[in-house]
């Protein structure tokens, strides 16, 4: 796939799966190519509509309507050119001090395309907070509801900064 694509593949949520939420009771973590750790979780139905209740509460917090992002067709989706500006651009300032970095950020986008908020949601220097929040913060195709029409949404993702 394409850059473009990746990033369109990544804006469709993932339906929820009842009959896998039923069976699952277990996880099995590959750290590596010789080194798993299987964990026995017991059922996991109950802990994980604990936990979209949890998140439900979050979008809520941020001024979101918990449904309508349940039942999206989409979320937003960055320009794919604010997606290279990004990834060519490590402020100057930190490339001559040696300094990386790692931001998970979110950005709010109104129903226009336009992005409303950027936050870094992690410590990380403001001059990484700015290269980033500059770069990602243009013009988005918005989210889509159920419907296929625009309507406010989030773009999630996160940004590492990395001298060899």
């Amino acid at each position: 796939m394409s850059r473009e694509e990746i990033v369109r593949h990544a804006a469709e949520p993932e339906e929820i799966q009842p009959e896998f939420e039923q069976a699952s009771d277990s996880m099995m973590l590959r750290l590596g190519p010789w080194q798993e750790i299987g964990l026995r979780l017991g059922k996991m139905e109950k802990p994980l509509a604990a936990l979209r209740a949890c998140v439900d509460d979050l979008y809520k917090s941020w001024g979101i309507d918990p449904e309508l992002q349940r039942n999206r067709m989409r979320s937003p989706i960055p320009h794919i050119e604010s997606i290279k500006e990004v990834q060519r651009y490590y402020p100057p300032q930190m490339v001559h001090d040696g300094i990386s970095a790692y931001l998970s950020v979110r950005i709010m986008v109104d129903a226009q395309g336009l992005a409303s908020s950027c936050v870094v949601q992690n410590e990380a220097d403001k001059v990484f907070k700015d290269a980033v929040c500059a770069g990602l913060a243009n013009h988005f195709e918005p989210a889509l509801n159920a419907d296929g029409k625009p309507m406010a949404g989030f773009y999630q993702t996160s940004v590492t900064f990395v001298l060899n």
